[in-house]
């Protein structure tokens, strides 16, 4: 965890290393970045075939011949390069990314089909030292995105913030709840890489506290000065609210099954026509749903696949 000063938002970011300046300036206080970005690539046999709400659609103009972003740059210090082409930051909308890349670094092949569902569109080309790095994005068929960003991480600048500012939680796990354990020399707020649920529950030294929604996914818990001993529990009120009313039917099928109330509605003709039209109508809802939506969706998206 760390002790942050500002919250953020993810939804108005075009990629992660502007999400890991911000995350990184609210920590340490700073205006100062630890991602450099840059964005421009020299296009070779690509060309643009049309623009859509921000997106670019890129593809090949010679078959023939090999189609490839291309970007050469000189590495001052250490620092860890990544490449990163998001269609948005969501994993369900880069699986369209999936498998359209090569990438090489000074003409070797680094990564083939790129990229895989849990890269999300990212790819880390690894630690270069003062000198001239060339990168290579061969592209493998006609794909839409929006840009394709380098992200350049000072190595030594990254090493001194973990070594200064990561926060040892101490968590330990048990069963649905987790134990963590902080001091703090100031009130502040504590973020917790762990995803955000509104059924979580926060105690902080027995009492109850609020759970921060931090970068509109993560968890932030308000911390006081001295030691805090904070416990996350995890309790699904659905599981109750349902376990009340599968206890309230049960009690009033037996009520209805064991007096005369059964014998009225089935001799009901009312009730019984009701009954056979409502069951109908579920059957056909069903039947459309199953054999008829699903099959409908399937070649919607292999036509939209297409097209990408």
């Amino acid at each position: 965890g760390f002790f942050i000063n500002d919250n953020d938002t993810i939804g108005d970011k075009d990629n992660s290393f502007e999400i890991a300046n911000s995350l990184y300036k609210n920590i340490i206080g700073t205006d100062d970045d630890l991602f450099t970005i840059s964005t421009d690539f020299t296009l070779n046999n690509i060309e643009y075939i049309e623009r859509n709400n921000g997106f670019m659609k890129y593809g090949i103009l010679d078959k023939e011949k090999e189609a490839y972003f291309d970007k050469t740059i000189s590495v001052s210090g250490k620092q860890n390069l990544y490449i990163e082409i998001p269609h948005t930051l969501s994993n369900y909308d880069n699986e369209n990314l999936n498998e359209k890349f090569d990438l090489y670094v000074n003409n070797e092949l680094v990564c083939k089909d790129c990229f895989t569902e849990p890269e999300n569109g990212t790819y880390n080309l690894g630690i270069f030292e003062n000198e001239t790095v060339n990168i290579k994005i061969v592209l493998k068929g006609i794909t839409l995105f929006k840009k394709i960003y380098l992200g350049q991480m000072n190595v030594n600048k990254y090493l001194e913030f973990l070594d200064k500012y990561y926060v040892d939680t101490k968590i330990t796990y048990n069963r649905n709840s987790m134990n963590i354990n902080v001091s703090s020399d100031k009130e502040t707020i504590l973020f917790i890489p762990i995803n955000y649920n509104k059924n979580f529950k926060a105690y902080n030294n027995s009492k109850e506290v609020e759970i921060i929604k931090m970068y509109d996914n993560f968890v932030g818990i308000k911390v006081n000065s001295g030691n805090n001993d904070i416990v996350i529990k995890y309790t699904d009120n659905s599981i109750l609210k349902l376990g009340i009313i599968s206890f309230i039917t049960l009690v009033l099928t037996i009520v209805i099954i064991k007096t005369n109330i059964y014998n009225k509605i089935i001799n009901n003709e009312i009730i019984a026509k009701v009954s056979y039209f409502i069951y109908s109508g579920l059957n056909i809802a069903m039947i459309i749903m199953i054999y008829v939506l699903l099959i409908l969706v399937f070649f919607v998206s292999f036509i939209k696949y297409i097209k990408i």
